[in-house]
């Protein structure tokens, strides 16, 4: 991308910037930028931030302007220098005319994003996605990163950190910003206090806390799998399913043999 080459590979083929803004049907845009996004991230912010580099400016169509002007019209040295200077200012000023632009539609965006309805983030559990993985994340078992097995999968119980870890695509990801819930990141939802919060226990007695770190830290569901609700359950040592013993077919009496 730096050296203005085609970077973006997209059903089999190559593209720029430029060109891929077109295959996509946005060449009314005329702002891959801002147009192509990474993870709902338009490349503009990505340039920014200095994640990705830009591409070299073409100057080839001022130069070619300039020169058929000088043709057409010849000046003196000094005359030329002077257009040459009120040229480049013009251009100048144009860019930065773009640029405000551009950050005054970002900045839309984000109020935009900031006022989304956020009434799905309201459940007790949520659907999260890092990449290919899927999960449930329950608000009640939310710690921190590291603390609380609060995502589920079919195989098992996950803290978000230990979530991340299991897309091989991602190597040195964060799961505050890997991790989505409707197409937002956590640290998104953990900015809006209503939508996310990490759980915090509220009776700080040594008997409720350790029931609480209990609840945390298991490998199993905390209600069985057959009637939904909770008491003495039996856990399974091959999947997060915990049932009662009598819900269990066959009936578990006394010790199960795994």
């Amino acid at each position: 991308m730096p050296r203005g080459e085609k970077c973006i590979l997209s059903q089999g083929r190559w593209f720029t910037p430029n060109d891929f803004e077109k295959f996509a049907g946005k060449e009314k845009c005329k702002n891959w930028k801002f147009s192509i996004r990474c993870r709902n991230t338009p490349l503009k912010k990505l340039i920014e931030k200095e994640h990705i580099r830009c591409p070299p400016k073409e100057r080839r169509k001022r130069t070619c302007v300039q020169k058929n002007m000088n043709e057409l019209f010849p000046v003196s040295s000094s005359e030329s220098s002077s257009e040459e200077n009120d040229a480049e200012d013009f251009q100048e000023q144009g860019w930065r005319g773009v640029g405000t632009e551009i950050r005054g539609r970002v900045e839309e965006e984000e109020e935009e994003e900031d006022m989304a309805d956020l009434s799905v983030f309201q459940a007790p559990s949520l659907p999260v996605t890092c990449v290919s993985l899927t999960g449930t994340l329950y608000k009640y078992r939310f710690a921190t990163g590291i603390r609380g097995k609060c995502i589920r999968t079919e195989e098992r119980w996950f803290t978000p950190e230990e979530f991340v870890k299991q897309e091989p695509t991602v190597t040195d990801g964060h799961w505050k910003k890997d991790i989505l819930c409707h197409g937002k990141t956590l640290n998104f939802l953990l900015k809006k206090d209503a939508s996310l919060r990490i759980h915090s226990l509220q009776c700080e007695c040594v008997k409720c806390s350790t029931q609480e770190e209990d609840v945390m830290a298991q490998n199993n569901d905390d209600e069985c799998y057959v009637c939904h609700s909770e008491g003495h359950l039996v856990c399974c040592d091959e999947c997060p399913r915990a049932f009662h013993s009598h819900c269990h077919l066959p009936a578990v009496h006394g010790d199960s043999p795994g």
